[in-house]
Parts: C-alpha cells; structure tokens; sequence
C-alpha cells in the first residue's frame, strides 16, 4: 500500500571532491608530525632515562641509611623538579597512528550538523541528535566503496538512511509509523525507486566524483 513519506536530500559530490582534497593535505600534515614526533620522542625517553638513573641512585642510598640531602637538592636545581619525585618528567611522547584519519566522516558529520542547526526539518529527522561517529565511518566506508546503486544505512538508531549512488546523495527519512512498511522488501524497493525518481525530478544532475 502507498503512504506518504517525510524525505530530505543531501548532495554529495562536493563533500565527496573536498574529503579527497582535505585528506592529501591531512596525510601530508601526518607525515611532518611523524617526523616531529620522531625527534621529540627520542629526547623524552632520554629524559626518562635520565630521571629514573638519578631516582635508582637515591633510592640506593636511602637504603644504606646515608641520604644526602645536599644531593637531592642538586637534582632538583638541576631541573628535575615536579612531581615530587626527583627526575620525573611530566612531557610525554608523541602519539602517531599507523594511518590518518578518514577526512570524510568528519566532512559529512560536520554538513550534517550545520543543515540541522539552519532546517527544522532537518533537525526533526535527526530526532535533534548529532550522527553517531560509528555510524559516519560504516556510511562513508559504504560510501567509497558503493558498488550497489543504493545502500541503506542509519545516522544514527531512530534516523535511518538512504545512500543513492548514481545520483551522489543522501536520503533522510522519517519511518515512523511506517515501520511495518520498511520490514517489507517489496515496499523498500518502491521507496528506493520513488526516491530516485524525486531527485531526477527535482535536483539537477550532478557530476560522478570518483573517491580514490
């Protein structure tokens, strides 16, 4: 049976062209940091080497009975003053992950957002939620690598989705009341058609990016 459906359209293909711009510049950004952290990293674990051969040393002491409280006071005019244990070095190392982030879950996450602060429709949709982090990398893994002409998908659990390849955009949509209908397969192919032809009919043509 029909039924009226509450739908907004994202278009995709200038985050698509824009997430392939942001990442070249986020790998190079990845890689200079990699060679800061490289340099960085070196002079922090000497430091800890350094504290923790001056606190072996006291320790030593300590325990023969013969702290030298002159000593202690050295080590600590000497810059290793902090925790409260001689030679402690509150800086740490640099972090570097073996890949850079994924430029276009944060993009589509962040446009997202924006719509549903400027439409109200957008914002009911969302239920006024924020998309889920999670589920941005699984629609944009989706995304990168569509084979299908559509992929159903979720911003989050009470916004679900729709992806349409061939057109590059994004189908919100409100299901409730209408979640018998979406249990049947016959019905989410008709609403994938009646999607498909609503953008043909009302959004211009857009041009195919291609995500590398």
């Amino acid at each position: 049976s029909s039924c009226m459906v509450d739908i907004v359209v994202f278009m995709l293909p200038e985050i698509l062209v824009l997430a392939q711009l942001f990442e070249t510049h986020l790998r190079a950004l990845c890689m200079e940091f990699a060679d800061i952290a490289e340099v960085w990293n070196a002079a922090i674990d000497r430091q800890h080497l350094c504290g923790e051969t001056s606190t072996d040393g006291l320790v030593r002491d300590t325990t023969t009975g013969s702290t030298d409280w002159h000593d202690v006071g050295e080590i600590e005019d000497n810059g290793h003053e902090g925790d409260g244990a001689p030679g402690s070095c509150p800086l740490q190392r640099i972090l570097i992950g073996t890949a850079p982030p994924s430029a276009g879950p944060f993009l589509l996450g962040r446009a997202i957002a924006a719509a549903s602060n400027s439409n109200a429709e957008v914002l009911r949709l969302l239920r006024g939620q924020l998309a889920a982090r999670k589920a941005l990398t699984h629609l944009w893994d989706c995304i990168a690598r569509a084979r299908r002409e559509y992929q159903w998908g979720a911003l989050h659990k009470k916004c679900p989705c729709l992806y349409l390849r061939h057109a590059s955009c994004l189908v919100l949509f409100d299901l409730e009341g209408h979640e018998d209908h979406f249990a049947d397969r016959h019905w989410q192919r008709a609403f994938v058609a009646a999607s498909t032809d609503f953008v043909q009919r009302h959004v211009a043509e857009p041009k195919q990016p291609q995500l590398r």
